[in-house]
């Protein structure tokens, strides 16, 4: 369950098939509690959760806390020209709504955003295009008036004025409409139960 030296609440290892939930430690991503998949269920192979279509996607029940860090690590298959989320964690809407996704449809950059009861927020992006096949890891911090997307080991934006959202789902490669999937593989999420420094952040995504 460590991750760069760090020990996530919550910590889900596609390519090896291992989960933290809330501190316990489960031997397989299917004994998740609450997790459901969805029409062919998910796919798994050495890069990790494959999602190339919505139905391959992974949905669990989870409500955080005041200020959380989310850890991902993906893999970019295909490029369709559209939005792709690695994970979205969200109320079921678009209303409340926390991020990672692939912007699509022109630059290709990862973006990290926040929705808080309708109103968009902490709209960061990377700064370069996510190529195909390569492993880049992101982190994304969620603490009242404290946001940060980190990836490659660089801070990609803040925002200093956040307000909190209410989300109580979390979804990997998918959205809370069940479109715009990942097309790519999920190798690693991970969620720690506090907004980790800028510096562990660095070192997270390095």
């Amino acid at each position: 369950g460590n991750l760069a030296g760090f020990t996530p609440n919550y910590y889900w290892d596609f390519t090896n098939q291992d989960t933290i939930f809330n501190d316990v430690i489960y031997n397989s991503i299917m004994n998740t509690p609450g997790i459901t998949g969805a029409g062919s269920g998910p796919v798994f192979d050495a890069n990790g959760l494959y999602v190339n279509a919505a139905n391959k996607r992974l949905t669990l029940p989870l409500t955080l806390g005041s200020a959380y860090t989310i850890y991902s690590e993906f893999i970019r298959d295909t490029d369709s020209g559209t939005q792709a989320y690695i994970w979205s964690y969200d109320n079921g809407s678009n209303a409340h709504l926390v991020d990672c996704k692939i912007d699509g449809a022109v630059t290709d950059f990862v973006q990290s955003t926040v929705t808080t009861a309708s109103a968009s927020q902490a709209i960061t992006a990377t700064s370069s295009p996510l190529g195909l096949g390569v492993s880049t890891k992101f982190a994304t911090r969620v603490e009242l008036n404290n946001f940060a997307f980190y990836s490659g080991g660089a801070q990609m934006g803040v925002d200093t004025s956040l307000t909190m959202p209410t989300a109580t789902t979390l979804r990997f490669g998918v959205r809370y409409d069940n479109s715009t999937y990942a097309r790519g593989w999920i190798k690693r999420v991970a969620i720690f139960n506090s907004a980790l420094s800028n510096a562990a952040m660095v070192t997270l995504t390095t």
